[in-house]
């Protein structure tokens, strides 16, 4: 991701096996760039700044991911000021804070069926001094109650079925994710999800012919290579365009 690099520093990018590095020519201290949102961390082979870390991040749970990879995700969701934002899988909540601090996201919504999840939801939020901004909610996926069509862009990161949950599980889970998010997405709304159940989601998302997939990102996180898919929900007339 190079939005947050100025042009003028003609990066390069140079693919490994398990890394991308961006490489480029700069006269200012490495310090300089730790404002940047969604690299894992700069080096100029002196000094090296670890990118990932946030200060307000004082709470984690197992398999949550990084500020870093949250704001990845908020990028390819092009998340603007004025939209609501939901994370129907929030863990610690890094997802919905990185939203609002980082792209000024009016509301996110973060909700999760673990109550320590949302404990640390509550401990990441006031270590971030979000306010109102921020709505916590503790619910499983199949009973959690928002408007029609009341959500601009959905983040997510369900369990994988390895570290968290099981393949047997994610079978409904990432069922009813379509469903809700069928119901609560505004129409050309964005559904935009981390998982290494990479045939699950597509297999899933192939039953409901009112989304279609519009990006597929390979990552290297964790030892595992999962994927950021982007789903885009269809208007009516893109649906009929689509079914003729």
């Amino acid at each position: 991701m190079l939005s947050h690099i100025d042009s003028s520093l003609n990066p390069r990018i140079e693919k490994h096996p398990n890394v991308s590095l961006i490489t480029f020519s700069y006269n200012k201290d490495v310090q300089d760039f730790s404002g940047l949102r969604s690299a894992l961390s700069i080096t100029d082979q002196i000094t090296s700044i670890n990118l990932s870390k946030r200060d307000w991040r004082v709470a984690m749970v197992a398999a949550g991911i990084n500020p870093s990879l949250a704001c990845v995700m908020c990028e390819l969701a092009k998340v603007k000021s004025g939209e609501v934002i939901l994370d129907l899988f929030c863990g610690a909540g890094v997802i919905p804070i990185s939203a609002i601090m980082y792209y000024k996201a009016k509301t996110a919504i973060a909700s999760d069926i673990s109550g320590s999840a949302i404990d640390c939801v509550y401990k990441n939020a006031l270590a971030a001094k979000i306010g109102k901004n921020l709505i916590i909610i503790r619910s499983d996926i199949k009973r959690l109650k928002l408007g029609q069509h009341s959500v601009d862009k959905i983040i997510t990161n369900p369990p994988f079925g390895i570290r968290v949950g099981s393949h047997e599980d994610n079978l409904s889970i990432y069922n009813n994710l379509f469903i809700l998010s069928e119901r609560v997405l505004k129409p050309n709304g964005l559904l935009v999800v981390l998982t290494q159940e990479i045939n699950l989601l597509q297999s899933t998302a192939s039953k409901f012919p009112k989304f279609t997939k519009i990006k597929d990102l390979e990552l290297f996180h964790g030892g595992l290579r999962p994927h950021i898919f982007v789903y885009k929900l269809l208007g009516i007339k893109n649906i009929a365009t689509n079914l003729s």
